[in-house]
């Protein structure tokens, strides 16, 4: 009901395009146990509700930001006092490419090859889901130090297999995440993504890093780029 009365303002306004940000694609990847999702068939059909409502009351479009918060997550949200939500208490076990650690996230689960290869089948099912309730418009939120830009840093990202080590080897999962979801979602729809195109740490991404993660994303599909900054360290 929350989502419906938010993002339905912005419909009565016939404004161009509409976004729910921050849709977890797995129950983990959420940011807090009150964010929304699109990984079952509930969430599904709660997204649809939203979906419909928005296209009832204008012609603008409707587009969905599909997420995973990684190591970022279980926190409260904004509303409330920021905190970690402990498993007892709805909250999970993060995951992250790496055992990087911080005083403000919980210790996160270092993602194993079998965790990477299910991840990106969790992207896949919420853009096919996406795909079935009659959004616009995808947005992959690779951004703000959430699960993908954590393959993408150096800062995060120390893994010495395939996924790590070298830019190219850090691109290689945001990549096939990329190529898998448009591979179910309709071509005359557009599908992109958030980016953190610099990361204001020594040693972080960089612009340069950026503009080649887009150019071989546009090779592989992208329609648009949303550029962001920041969100991996509080030293920024």
């Amino acid at each position: 009901d929350w989502h419906i009365m938010h993002l339905g303002q912005y419909a009565c306004s016939n404004i161009g395009l509409i976004i729910a940000e921050a849709t977890g694609v797995e129950p983990r990847g959420r940011i807090s146990p009150w964010c929304v999702g699109l990984y079952n068939d509930e969430t599904q059909a709660a997204m649809a509700r939203v979906v419909k409502h928005c296209k009832s009351l204008s012609s603008s479009k409707f587009g969905v930001q599909l997420a995973h918060a990684g190591r970022k997550s279980p926190i409260s949200p904004s509303f409330m006092m920021r905190e970690i939500i402990p498993v007892d208490r709805g909250g999970w076990v993060p995951l992250c490419p790496s055992d990087y650690r911080d005083e403000s996230h919980p210790v996160p689960h270092v993602m194993t090859r079998a965790d990477i290869e299910e991840c990106k089948r969790f992207w896949v099912d919420a853009t096919r889901r996406a795909a079935e309730i009659d959004v616009d418009l995808i947005e992959l939120h690779y951004a703000h130090g959430y699960l993908v830009n954590e393959f993408l840093s150096p800062l995060i990202n120390t893994r010495t297999d395939e996924y790590g080590g070298t830019m190219e080897k850090r691109r290689r999962f945001p990549l096939e995440v990329f190529e898998a979801c448009r591979a179910v979602w309709p071509r005359d729809r557009a599908l992109g993504m958030r980016l953190s195109c610099v990361e204001w740490v020594e040693g972080g991404l960089t612009l340069e890093d950026s503009v080649e993660t887009a150019r071989q994303l546009k090779a592989l599909g992208c329609d648009f780029v949303d550029c962001s900054s920041g969100g991996n360290s509080p030293a920024q």
